[in-house]
């Protein structure tokens, strides 16, 4: 923002005096004065480019060479003329040409009874009805016993229900620690149990007897499992058995045919025996070859049998392994969600609970008090705070809820 008397003249990205006169109170609308927290366009001779410099909570804005030039409280005329004595002052120039223009207004900060509050940027006509609005709690005003003590019952209510969500979370990851650790029996380790917020108030017995029939009841799956293949690869093992003894009775049978088929063709060499003779030697001999690779084929896909068997009994220990480590990691995950969830709600039941508006809760309605901090606070009386007044850059509003009595009246006769 620029403003000074002759050719100079206000500006404000883009805003004119006019503009300018709409966002400040009759008290200050005549020329704005800066405050911790502005950010101000800083340019003087010899600087090359133009440097952005934000005003500090001593109210300086620090200058290269010069050090902390004290602005708030001051226009920007009279923080001009600051510098340029400043500077002078320094050794650094002898009449230096010294240009400041407001680049962005300190922010507004909204404390006490609000629903988010902290810093919000500045904007020009911004009331503490907006404020209220931008913080979330103008939908405080006029609220009823009964809603916050409906509020506190809806707390009171998730609370149990997360600190429940989390020792059941925990006992799992307990049950699938077990089953990696190749343990039958569900143990909760004292490390688990600090993660749950609230022990006595959820049933941990109960909780662990109903992981351990899971735990039960998954072993003796598997048991079952195992006893099945046990007894597959078993029964094949003793095929095979039987294959090898079968195939070397063929063997021999082989050998023999051999023999035999030798035999008939030595005898028609000599003119002793027929063809039709050697041809029932031939094919002996090439049935007994035959029933040979038959056996020996039956043993390939047997031993491939046992070999797949025991494969898949394999592949499930190892699946059952990795769902577990899968899940336990899954719900290490879902504890540290549930117990983030566990806190804020837990925050959320301490304002009912304590301070002013557990005060309230004994009232029969809530009513807002505003109080009005920073160096311009003055401008306005504190009792006549009210949504309709009017901000400044750099302004603190602190929020109170109060309780009204609302019993009616009894007129008495004088």
């Amino acid at each position: 923002m620029r403003y000074s008397t002759g050719s100079k003249f206000l500006r404000v990205a883009g805003f004119s005096i006019a503009s300018f006169s709409l966002l400040v109170s009759g008290a200050v609308a005549d020329s704005y004065r800066l405050v911790a927290g502005d950010t101000l366009e800083f340019m003087y001779s010899g600087l090359g480019e133009p440097a952005e410099v934000k005003i500090d909570i001593n109210g300086q804005m620090r200058v290269v060479n010069v050090g902390g030039v004290t602005v708030a409280g001051l226009t920007l005329d009279e923080a001009e003329e600051k510098l340029e004595a400043d500077i002078i002052n320094s050794g650094m120039f002898i009449e230096p040409i010294v240009s400041l223009q407001l680049t962005e207004y300190a922010p507004v900060v909204v404390a006490g009874d609000v629903a988010r509050p902290g810093r919000f940027d500045f904007t020009p006509g911004m009331t503490v009805a907006s404020a209220l609005a931008l913080s979330g709690g103008s939908e405080l005003a006029g609220i009823s016993r009964y809603e916050l003590q409906t509020t506190r019952s809806d707390l009171e209510a998730r609370i149990k229900t997360a600190n429940l969500e989390i020792a059941t979370t925990v006992a799992d990851i307990a049950r699938y620690q077990a089953v990696l650790d190749g343990k039958d029996v569900v143990e909760l380790s004292p490390e688990l149990q600090a993660l749950i917020p609230a022990k006595d108030a959820v049933d941990l017995s109960e909780i662990m007897s109903k992981s351990n029939l899971i735990l039960q009841a998954e072993a003796a799956q598997e048991k079952e499992l195992m006893s099945v293949w046990a007894e597959e690869i078993a029964s094949i093992e003793k095929q095979i058995q039987l294959f090898g003894e079968r195939i070397q009775v063929q063997q021999d049978i082989v050998a023999s045919a051999a023999d035999d088929l030798a035999k008939a063709r030595d005898l028609q060499a000599r003119g002793l025996q027929t063809n039709v003779g050697l041809a029932a030697a031939e094919q002996r001999d090439a049935d007994a070859r035959s029933r040979e690779i038959e056996l020996e084929s039956a043993r390939v896909l047997a031993t491939q049998s046992v070999a797949d068997a025991k494969a898949e009994r394999s592949q499930y220990q190892s699946t059952r392994r990795t769902e577990a480590l899968t899940f336990l990691k899954e719900d290490q995950v879902r504890v540290d969600s549930l117990s983030l969830q566990y806190s804020n709600i837990l925050e959320q039941l301490a304002l009912l609970t304590s301070g002013s508006i557990s005060a309230l809760l004994n009232s029969d309605t809530v009513n807002l008090t505003y109080v009005l901090q920073g160096p311009r606070a003055d401008r306005v009386a504190p009792e006549d705070i009210s949504d309709a007044t009017t901000l400044l850059p750099g302004d603190t509003l602190v929020v109170y809820l109060e309780g009204m009595d609302l019993s009616p009246v009894v007129a008495t006769a004088e």
